[in-house]
């Protein structure tokens, strides 16, 4: 029989070994998961995961004001690319890194990855901000370098105006809100630059709220009050003058005669008769 000490380092050595055995069995299946994936594989997937993230970060970054499309545009670029290699190279031995890492991949982790990163890009209109050349990196529309450099001078002119925004930088403001206005008129009404839109609408409130400059605004406003005042006056007026000159015609009332008479009648008759 074993004493109570047998049995306690007994069951120490059993538990060691299994520990021992289990940790073996774990690290040579991690092994076999790693000789599954080829080292190009296993790099893209690497390189796929760390480009979308930064592509997730970048976009919360500059989501206000929105310049998702300057500032993430080499990003999603990347995410793109790798996304393309993993459904298109094959590894070292022949195999499709797509079969491989999408096509067995029941949760579409990858798949989802890159769907939310090209749903938000589009989403954005990023497309229409760029002109895209082969093997050459996408460059800004003249037009919206244009609008980027007359916002710029327009801020900068604020900064050095702010007690005289208005005069002195209203040319500047006309510039920019007639070059938006007619890119508007070419591209359609929801298919341009989310950019542009962003920055267009924080210049306007900022014009008409911030430094109250809408003069476009305020001289029909102005004129709309001058005449609503003007026909009040006049009505005003016209019923007071009315009053005043016009005296009230007051008719005599006439009594009513006809039962007298009709009575006197009666007595004339009856007084033939009885005669």
């Amino acid at each position: 029989m074993f004493s109570g000490s047998h049995w306690f380092t007994l069951m120490t050595i059993l538990i060691t070994s299994w520990n021992s055995f289990c940790f073996s069995y774990n690290g040579a299946n991690t092994d076999m998961m790693k000789l599954e994936l080829s080292s190009s594989c296993e790099e893209m997937l690497i390189s796929f995961a760390t480009l979308s993230g930064n592509f997730t970060y970048c976009a919360i970054k500059n989501a206000r004001p929105i310049k998702l499309c300057q500032d993430c545009v080499s990003i999603y670029i990347d995410v793109k690319n790798i996304y393309y290699s993993i459904l298109h190279i094959e590894d070292f031995g022949g195999d499709s890194c797509r079969d491989k890492l999408t096509n067995l991949d029941r949760l579409q982790v990858v798949e989802s990855g890159f769907d939310y990163a090209d749903k938000l890009w589009s989403r954005a209109f990023c497309d229409s901000c760029f002109v895209f050349e082969d093997k050459k990196p996408p460059e800004l529309k003249p037009v919206i370098s244009e609008i980027l450099n007359i916002s710029a001078e327009l801020n900068q002119c604020i900064y050095n105006s702010p007690n005289d925004t208005c005069k002195k930088c209203e040319k500047q403001y006309l510039t920019l809100n007639e070059i938006y206005n007619n890119m508007r008129a070419d591209t359609g009404q929801n298919n341009f630059c989310m950019d542009i839109v962003d920055l267009m609408n924080t210049t306007r409130g900022n014009w008409s709220g911030v430094w109250g400059c809408c003069n476009d605004r305020k001289k029909p406003e102005t004129t709309f009050l001058s005449i609503s005042s003007g026909v009040l006056v006049s009505s005003l007026l016209f019923y007071a003058l009315l009053f005043t000159f016009t005296r009230k015609t007051e008719h005599p009332v006439i009594p009513q005669k006809r039962w007298k008479q009709k009575f006197t009648r009666r007595v004339s008759v009856s007084s033939s008769i009885n005669s």
